[in-house]
């Protein structure tokens, strides 16, 4: 596999520490965490999302500080090792293109970006409602605050470090001026860091648990040889409030909007079951993996489908080796070659274990092997998906008049189960 290159200036003392001894997840918690403890400075009871870049051989960085009668503001903090850091007691001293002071009622939220000669700060503030503040600096000495970027409601502001095809690039999330319990990524471009315009959608929330009620940008996206690194955090609701986890996407270097990759792929990908084959049945909501969980020949389709779509559409070869070694357990397994029509499901080994035959299941084996077949011209990929549509038109005739029952059903939103059982046909 090709090595990606990232394109930024090397970072020769960047704090590191190694991968723990059995951990799976490719991000992993610092072991001397909490770097910056409470009451790191007077007036300040704690230090939230911050943002860190390296300046004069050291790092520097703006903090959401929690001050002790609850409003965050940014605070500037200057550090050797981006480890031990010392910070300035006053709020940062915004101005307006005067000099004259220009302070906020509030900020939270700060990122830290440098666009060629110039360190902007963004952050989420009051302007008749929560919306977006902006600022430049050069020596963080003069910290001189430029228009807002858009009316509220709007948070969640990451600038792109270049420009690209010569216009500033920035994600926001529109919102309410509430917790928002909903929120998408949005890209805005301009010319000139004042007129914003060239909107467009860039993704919103998914069925993963973690992400299902919003999502919003994080770190400055990352520039590499694959497209642009972007690490965003997913919101979910539970009975304890909102539940906030991270996720990544790889966004295109010269259309930004447009989503390569996330971690969609790579999920499915590290469920490939490269012993038995096949894609292991079950995770658990901490992402462990049961791999002696029966594995649901419908489950393995979709896989099928997905890999396979996902193939044509970015060109991986990855995605096409997965599409493949999907399509090899599924011929192998899933097929009753005596009866004809795919079983409901085997065990972790491969082996029938729930040989009911669904249409439903047929469906979406005929969608897999059809995408395929589109992405490898493989004949016999083809053929299977027309021996299953042939097997449904012979074995259940009645199907079509199921069907248009079923779309009778919908019309009067009321769902029978009994319906949804009567599709079994052997």
């Amino acid at each position: 596999m090709s090595k990606t290159i990232l394109y930024c200036d090397a970072l020769p003392g960047i704090p590191w520490q190694d991968k723990p001894a059995g951990a799976e997840l490719p991000l992993w918690r610092y072991t001397e965490n909490p770097v910056i403890r409470r009451n790191p400075l007077p007036g300040v009871a704690r230090i939230f999302n911050s943002a860190v870049v390296p300046f004069e051989g050291g790092y520097i960085g703006v903090f959401r500080g929690e001050q002790t009668n609850g409003i965050p503001f940014i605070y500037l903090g200057r550090s050797a090792d981006g480890i031990h850091w010392d910070f300035d007691r006053d709020k940062i001293p915004f101005v307006n293109e005067q000099g004259e002071p220009f302070m906020p009622p509030y900020a939270y939220d700060p990122r830290l970006v440098k666009v060629e000669d110039t360190y902007y700060i963004i952050w989420c503030q009051d302007f008749y409602g929560a919306s977006i503040g902006i600022a430049r600096t050069r020596d963080f000495q003069t910290f001189t605050r430029v228009e807002n970027p858009f009316v509220p409601f709007n948070r969640n502001a990451v600038l792109f470090p270049r420009k690209i095809n010569g216009m500033f690039t920035l994600l926001s999330r529109p919102s309410d001026s509430g917790h928002t319990p909903f929120g998408d990524i949005f890209l805005s471009q301009s010319p000139d860091m004042e007129f914003w315009g060239r909107h467009r959608h860039v993704m919103g929330k998914s069925g993963n648990w973690w992400e299902n009620l919003k999502i919003g940008g994080g770190a400055a996206p990352i520039e590499t040889s694959e497209g642009w690194l972007l690490f965003y955090h997913g919101v979910t609701g539970t009975c304890n409030g909102y539940v906030y986890s991270i996720g990544g996407a790889i966004l295109d270097r010269d259309e930004p909007s447009r989503v390569l990759d996330s971690v969609i792929l790579p999920f499915w990908m590290s469920l490939k079951d490269e012993t038995h084959g096949g894609y292991y049945g079950l995770v658990d909501f901490d992402l462990q993996v049961d791999r002696q969980a029966e594995k649901g020949c419908i489950l393995n389709s979709r896989i099928l489908w997905f890999f396979s779509e996902a193939a044509m559409l970015t060109g991986r070869a990855d995605a096409a080796a997965c599409a493949r070694h999907a399509y090899q357990w599924f011929e192998d397994h899933c097929f009753d070659r005596e009866n004809g029509g795919v079983y409901w499901s085997c065990d972790a080994l491969g082996r029938p274990l729930d040989t009911t035959k669904h249409t439903y299941n047929q469906a979406f084996a005929i969608y897999a092997l059809s995408a395929y077949y589109r992405l490898t011209g493989q004949q016999a990929a083809l053929d299977r998906a027309l021996e299953l549509f042939r097997l449904i038109e012979s074995r259940y005739p009645a199907v079509g008049q199921a069907m248009r029952r079923i779309l009778e059903i919908y019309a009067d939103k009321v769902y029978s189960p009994a319906l949804h059982r009567q599709l079994v046909f052997f």
